[in-house]
């Protein structure tokens, strides 16, 4: 919701996939373009039904666009590498590299490294382990200087009726998981109608922020961003989201910005970047070729490999 344009890669962007119960979304469409109120554009390159490069850019004062950073992804069986770099008058000047390891087509781990003095430097990773198809836990690990990993918090996920209904964040101190928040989650119809935030204070738990859904079509076409203050909610923002005929996401709307999406026929695998399960804890539109939203996968590409 309050997320500043610079931040628009670093953090989650929202897309939504094509219905496939729309008679008009017989073939499969991917994202090809991405204008960001007019400040950022992304350019997304496919080869073999396999995104292979993400383009960057930024306008100048004098309203050109140009390249200021690049993203090439490479494949190596169960695992995706992605390596971003800087695009410089004097080539491309190597920044992170994030790399996921897959079991049965699910993110197992996810590891973030910094190119510093000319090596490769963990930085940080994320550790997946499911119970059947469930997430059950997901732990977000810190490397220290010898390059080793240290636990710093995790998510412990619970359900009702195969629907996620909570969720608590961990965190790690002295030896024991110590409970930070815990969040709740409610569904109308089958989609998500709400999610409460709690913040743990004393081991007592106060409300904090909380998440309101509106659906169209059983997509999301609104969500209404409230805090807690003075004893009552209060609305701080909301985000709005606008399909095309196919019913892919053509505008998302917040405060401050503006970002359109463009498309084109034929398959990718992009939808591989956004199933994440870290996507049950936020459920956002997304794009992807399929229409699974009691599964919230979220679009994390852009956090993933900027």
């Amino acid at each position: 919701m309050k997320e500043l344009i610079l931040l628009v890669f670093l953090t989650s962007l929202f897309f939504n996939a094509c219905d496939k119960n729309n008679e008009s979304s017989n073939k499969e469409y991917r994202i090809v373009s991405e204008l960001n109120s007019g400040i950022y554009k992304f350019d997304y390159v496919y080869d073999n039904n396999q995104i292979v490069q993400l383009i960057r850019q930024i306008e100048s004062n004098d309203e050109v666009w140009e390249e200021d950073y690049q993203v090439d992804f490479y494949y190596d069986n169960n695992r995706i590498f992605s390596i971003g770099s800087f695009i410089t008058a004097d080539g491309l000047m190597q920044d992170r590299k994030w790399s996921a390891t897959f079991n049965e087509g699910r993110i197992i781990e996810e590891k973030v490294s910094y190119y510093i003095s000319e090596e490769w430097v963990p930085d940080n990773k994320y550790s997946y382990v499911y119970d059947n198809d469930k997430l059950n836990t997901a732990t977000k690990y810190y490397y220290n200087s010898g390059g080793e990993a240290y636990p710093y918090y995790r998510y412990e996920c619970h359900y009702t009726d195969e629907l996620l209904s909570e969720y608590y964040k961990v965190y790690y101190e002295d030896g024991q998981w110590v409970t930070d928040q815990k969040t709740e989650c409610s569904y109308s119809g089958g989609h998500i109608s709400q999610m409460i935030k709690y913040d743990s204070l004393n081991e007592e738990l106060f409300p904090l922020t909380k998440n309101e859904y509106d659906h169209s079509n059983g997509k999301i076409a609104q969500i209404n961003y409230f805090l807690w203050e003075a004893g009552d909610w209060n609305l701080e923002g909301y985000d709005q989201y606008d399909y095309d005929a196919h019913g892919c996401l053509s505008e998302f709307s917040t405060t401050g910005q503006t970002i359109q999406y463009e498309y084109e026929e034929g398959e990718g695998n992009i939808e591989q970047f956004f199933y994440t399960p870290l996507g049950l804890l936020w459920p956002n539109p997304q794009v992807s070729k399929k229409q699974e939203e009691e599964s919230f996968f979220i679009n994390r590409l852009l956090k993933i490999a900027l």
